[in-house]
């Protein structure tokens, strides 16, 4: 990790107990504050595993069920009378989105956002029933919950998980909250002068990701409400098997399904944007992970993954 230029913060966990926590670098330059154990981190797309995690939650309750068609919900959604929530959960759904940014380009409100992202939301056919990782499934997933339950996103998120599990270093990046959470400063480098810079938030672009991407975190956290999805905690063991199977295309070495990359022994879920780039690994008991959370550039986000992986594969098995 160190030879690609890691810096951030360290989690290790063999079987229920700490076997690194650890930290690097500096969570603000200017005021010299360092990274330490408890610094929360944006979590990007490792998000969608909590979005679908209380998908399923109103799918056990009866307020809605994975044979659902998005025309429900979302009638001016391309192909929408014949897209199923369990395609929106895996991915399969056929609908891409042309741009990079998701919402309005001024927020007002969830819904709202949704609309605008839906005018440039189109279906592939040849997409349609096969993975293709398009965030815009979850921006619908997340929609979807605050109509069923008439309560925002974040609202569902506090009661569901959040006051559940007793979190102490979340909170959305947008909620006054951030502020008394150790929440890390992200850098990346000047194009032109090539020097580390902060990285300015948009936060009218987190909001149109707010099923997506709008998590601040540290890992102990983040292992907190993974173990949870796994060990029976926020899904019975059918729910989560159901929802963590993946499609039958592998993608990365394990079949994607619920927001996680589901292996043979692990689930894997990874984060990039904004300056901020995560990994989390857990097995599938939730006993033993590694989370990695960096906010500082690495030098390469595909090879570290890789390593990740292998040193997941090794600690189940040492």
């Amino acid at each position: 990790m160190k030879n690609q230029g890691f810096v951030g913060s360290v989690l290790v966990i063999k079987d229920n107990k700490r076997y690194l926590n650890y930290a690097t670098g500096m969570a603000n330059k200017a005021k010299h504050q360092p990274n330490t154990t408890n610094s929360a981190y944006l979590i990007n797309s490792i998000q969608k595993a909590m979005t679908a995690t209380m998908f399923m939650q109103l799918v056990k309750s009866g307020k809605v069920k994975l044979t659902d068609k998005l025309v429900k919900f979302y009638p001016q959604a391309p192909n929408a009378s014949k897209i199923t929530m369990e395609q929106l959960l895996q991915m399969t759904s056929g609908l891409t989105y042309a741009e990079n940014d998701y919402g309005s380009p001024k927020y007002s409100s969830d819904q709202t956002g949704i609309k605008y992202d839906l005018k440039k939301t189109k279906f592939v056919t040849q997409n349609y029933g096969k993975r293709s990782y398009q965030p815009i499934n979850y921006v619908l997933l997340a929609g979807i919950i605050e109509k069923v339950t008439h309560k925002s996103y974040e609202e569902n998120f506090n009661e569901r998980i959040g006051k559940k599990l007793g979190l102490k270093h979340t909170a959305f990046v947008w909620s006054k909250r951030v502020n008394r959470i150790n929440f890390a400063k992200s850098y990346q480098k000047d194009k032109q002068t090539k020097e580390l810079q902060p990285v300015d938030l948009d936060i009218n672009e987190l909001h149109g990701e707010f099923g997506t991407g709008s998590l601040v975190m540290s890992n102990s956290d983040l292992y907190k409400v993974t173990k949870a999805m796994l060990n029976g905690t926020l899904l019975s063991k059918k729910d989560r098997d159901r929802l963590f199977v993946g499609s039958s295309e592998e993608v990365q070495g394990g079949n994607y399904g619920g927001g996680f990359y589901n292996f043979a022994t692990y689930h894997g879920a990874n984060g990039a944007g904004n300056g901020y780039i995560s990994f989390l690994r857990i097995s599938n008991d939730g006993k033993t992970a590694i989370i990695v959370q960096a906010n500082y550039p690495i030098k390469s986000y595909f090879k570290m993954r890789d390593e990740i992986n292998q040193l997941m594969e090794n600690l189940l098995t040492s």
